[in-house]
Protein backbone atom coordinates (compact mmCIF):
# COMPACT_ATOMS: atom_id res chain seq x y z
CA UNK A 1 0.00 0.00 0.00
CA UNK A 2 2.94 2.27 0.83
CA UNK A 3 4.02 2.32 -3.20
CA UNK A 4 0.11 3.11 -4.11
CA UNK A 5 0.10 5.77 -1.71
CA UNK A 6 3.57 7.62 -2.85
CA UNK A 7 1.97 6.76 -6.76
CA UNK A 8 -1.33 8.66 -5.73
CA UNK A 9 0.57 11.59 -4.27
CA UNK A 10 3.24 12.30 -7.23
CA UNK A 11 0.14 12.17 -9.44
CA UNK A 12 -1.64 14.50 -7.48
CA UNK A 13 1.44 16.78 -7.70
CA UNK A 14 1.95 16.35 -11.49
CA UNK A 15 -1.36 16.91 -12.23
CA UNK A 16 -1.76 20.33 -10.01
CA UNK A 17 1.77 21.21 -11.38
CA UNK A 18 0.92 20.50 -15.47
CA UNK A 19 -2.31 22.14 -14.93
CA UNK A 20 -1.20 25.58 -13.27
CA UNK A 21 1.35 25.14 -16.11
CA UNK A 22 -1.07 24.68 -18.59
CA UNK A 23 -3.11 28.33 -17.37
CA UNK A 24 0.03 30.24 -16.95
CA UNK A 25 0.68 29.52 -20.27
CA UNK A 26 -2.41 30.45 -21.83
CA UNK A 27 -2.84 27.44 -23.87
CA UNK A 28 -6.69 27.96 -24.86
CA UNK A 29 -6.12 32.09 -25.79
CA UNK A 30 -6.19 32.45 -29.44
CA UNK A 31 -7.14 36.13 -28.77
CA UNK A 32 -3.46 37.13 -29.20
CA UNK A 33 -3.49 35.57 -32.90
CA UNK A 34 -6.28 37.44 -33.81
CA UNK A 35 -4.72 40.46 -32.89
CA UNK A 36 -0.87 39.80 -34.42
CA UNK A 37 -2.57 39.25 -37.66
CA UNK A 38 -4.85 42.35 -37.80
CA UNK A 39 -1.85 44.39 -37.29
CA UNK A 40 -0.02 42.52 -39.60
CA UNK A 41 -2.72 43.29 -42.16
CA UNK A 42 -2.22 46.85 -40.92
CA UNK A 43 1.76 46.59 -42.35
CA UNK A 44 2.49 47.35 -38.65
CA UNK A 45 4.70 44.25 -37.49
CA UNK A 46 6.24 46.24 -34.50
CA UNK A 47 2.72 46.01 -32.71
CA UNK A 48 2.23 42.21 -34.13
CA UNK A 49 5.69 41.48 -32.25
CA UNK A 50 5.29 43.34 -29.19
CA UNK A 51 1.51 40.87 -29.15
CA UNK A 52 2.96 38.34 -29.19
CA UNK A 53 5.81 39.00 -26.83
CA UNK A 54 3.66 39.91 -24.32
CA UNK A 55 1.66 36.13 -24.41
CA UNK A 56 3.18 33.54 -22.81
CA UNK A 57 1.79 30.65 -24.75
CA UNK A 58 4.16 28.99 -27.06
CA UNK A 59 1.78 29.46 -29.82
CA UNK A 60 2.90 33.28 -29.68
CA UNK A 61 6.62 32.15 -29.34
CA UNK A 62 6.87 30.05 -32.02
CA UNK A 63 4.73 32.77 -34.44
CA UNK A 64 7.25 35.42 -32.88
CA UNK A 65 10.13 33.13 -33.79
CA UNK A 66 8.34 32.52 -37.58
CA UNK A 67 7.86 36.39 -38.03
CA UNK A 68 10.93 37.35 -37.24
CA UNK A 69 12.69 34.33 -39.53
CA UNK A 70 10.34 35.32 -42.63
CA UNK A 71 10.66 39.25 -41.82
CA UNK A 72 14.37 39.37 -42.15
CA UNK A 73 14.62 37.43 -45.93
CA UNK A 74 17.88 35.57 -44.40
CA UNK A 75 17.24 31.98 -44.33
CA UNK A 76 15.99 29.93 -47.49
CA UNK A 77 12.23 28.38 -47.23
CA UNK A 78 13.28 25.06 -46.46
CA UNK A 79 15.77 26.67 -43.93
CA UNK A 80 13.41 28.85 -42.18
CA UNK A 81 11.03 25.60 -41.61
CA UNK A 82 13.91 23.29 -40.70
CA UNK A 83 14.20 26.38 -37.80
CA UNK A 84 10.57 26.28 -37.09
CA UNK A 85 10.40 22.62 -37.04
CA UNK A 86 13.14 22.45 -34.14
CA UNK A 87 11.96 25.48 -32.11
CA UNK A 88 8.65 23.88 -32.13
CA UNK A 89 9.66 20.48 -31.05
CA UNK A 90 11.53 22.06 -27.82
CA UNK A 91 8.05 24.24 -26.95
CA UNK A 92 5.89 20.78 -27.49
CA UNK A 93 8.68 18.87 -25.49
CA UNK A 94 8.55 21.45 -22.94
CA UNK A 95 4.80 21.03 -22.35
CA UNK A 96 5.15 17.17 -22.27
CA UNK A 97 7.63 17.34 -19.47
CA UNK A 98 6.80 14.90 -16.51
CA UNK A 99 3.61 13.51 -18.79
CA UNK A 100 6.05 10.19 -18.99
CA UNK A 101 6.19 9.80 -15.37
CA UNK A 102 2.06 10.24 -14.84
CA UNK A 103 2.15 7.58 -17.99
CA UNK A 104 4.44 5.38 -15.69
CA UNK A 105 2.23 6.08 -12.77
CA UNK A 106 -0.83 5.23 -14.49
CA UNK A 107 0.64 2.28 -16.05
CA UNK A 108 2.09 1.33 -12.78
CA UNK A 109 -0.27 1.51 -10.34
CA UNK A 110 -3.10 -1.49 -11.09
CA UNK A 111 0.01 -3.78 -11.39
CA UNK A 112 1.50 -3.02 -8.36
CA UNK A 113 -2.10 -3.21 -6.64
CA UNK A 114 -2.26 -6.77 -9.09
CA UNK A 115 1.26 -7.93 -6.48
CA UNK A 116 -0.48 -6.77 -3.17
CA UNK A 117 -3.27 -8.98 -4.10
CA UNK A 118 -1.12 -12.04 -5.15
CA UNK A 119 1.08 -11.73 -1.85
CA UNK A 120 -1.73 -11.18 -0.19
CA UNK A 121 -3.37 -14.56 -1.34
CA UNK A 122 -0.04 -16.53 -0.80
CA UNK A 123 -0.04 -15.15 3.07
CA UNK A 124 -3.93 -16.39 2.93
CA UNK A 125 -2.86 -19.51 1.15
CA UNK A 126 -0.09 -20.17 3.51
CA UNK A 127 -2.45 -19.30 6.89
CA UNK A 128 -4.96 -22.50 5.15
CA UNK A 129 -1.99 -24.67 5.02
CA UNK A 130 -0.50 -23.52 8.84
CA UNK A 131 -4.18 -24.28 10.06
CA UNK A 132 -4.86 -27.23 8.58
CA UNK A 133 -8.25 -28.91 9.17
CA UNK A 134 -8.87 -26.07 11.68
CA UNK A 135 -9.76 -23.35 9.28
CA UNK A 136 -11.69 -19.97 10.36
CA UNK A 137 -13.66 -18.75 7.68
CA UNK A 138 -13.46 -15.27 9.23
CA UNK A 139 -10.25 -14.99 8.41
CA UNK A 140 -9.92 -16.29 5.79
CA UNK A 141 -12.31 -14.03 4.13
CA UNK A 142 -10.85 -11.40 6.20
CA UNK A 143 -7.41 -12.57 4.82
CA UNK A 144 -8.81 -11.81 0.71
CA UNK A 145 -10.25 -8.70 1.54
CA UNK A 146 -6.83 -7.66 2.72
CA UNK A 147 -5.43 -8.96 -0.69
CA UNK A 148 -7.84 -7.64 -3.22
CA UNK A 149 -8.13 -4.06 -1.78
CA UNK A 150 -4.83 -3.25 -3.17
CA UNK A 151 -5.90 -3.90 -6.80
CA UNK A 152 -9.24 -1.98 -5.98
CA UNK A 153 -6.30 1.11 -5.14
CA UNK A 154 -4.70 0.49 -7.73
CA UNK A 155 -7.31 0.83 -10.17
CA UNK A 156 -8.54 4.07 -8.23
CA UNK A 157 -5.35 5.76 -8.45
CA UNK A 158 -5.13 4.83 -12.89
CA UNK A 159 -8.38 5.31 -13.84
CA UNK A 160 -8.97 9.39 -12.87
CA UNK A 161 -5.08 9.93 -13.58
CA UNK A 162 -5.71 8.43 -17.15
CA UNK A 163 -8.40 11.07 -17.53
CA UNK A 164 -5.88 13.72 -16.53
CA UNK A 165 -3.23 12.24 -18.94
CA UNK A 166 -5.62 12.21 -21.58
CA UNK A 167 -6.92 15.69 -21.41
CA UNK A 168 -3.29 17.55 -20.61
CA UNK A 169 -2.45 15.58 -23.89
CA UNK A 170 -5.60 16.81 -25.81
CA UNK A 171 -4.52 20.24 -24.95
CA UNK A 172 -0.80 19.72 -26.36
CA UNK A 173 -2.19 18.51 -29.36
CA UNK A 174 -4.39 21.47 -29.77
CA UNK A 175 -1.36 23.76 -28.90
CA UNK A 176 0.27 22.03 -31.67
CA UNK A 177 -2.10 22.25 -34.36
CA UNK A 178 -2.44 25.87 -33.55
CA UNK A 179 1.12 26.45 -33.74
CA UNK A 180 1.07 24.77 -36.98
CA UNK A 181 -2.05 26.70 -38.41
CA UNK A 182 -0.57 30.23 -37.37
CA UNK A 183 3.40 29.78 -39.11
CA UNK A 184 1.74 28.44 -42.22
CA UNK A 185 -0.46 31.87 -42.05
CA UNK A 186 2.55 33.66 -41.55
CA UNK A 187 4.94 32.20 -44.29
CA UNK A 188 2.22 32.10 -46.22
CA UNK A 189 1.91 36.04 -45.70
CA UNK A 190 5.38 36.83 -46.23
CA UNK A 191 5.60 34.84 -49.34
CA UNK A 192 2.45 37.17 -50.71
CA UNK A 193 4.24 40.21 -49.80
Amino acid sequence: MYPLLLCSIVALALTLYKLFEFKKLKLSDTHFADLFFNALENKDLALALNNLKLTPSPVASIMEVATKLCSANKLSAPDIEIELERVGANLVGALNSWLRLLATIITLSPLLGLLGTVLGMIDVFRGIEIAGNQINPALLGGGIWKALLTTAFGLIIAIPYTVVYYYLDTEIEKCKALMKNNVTRIIIYFKSC
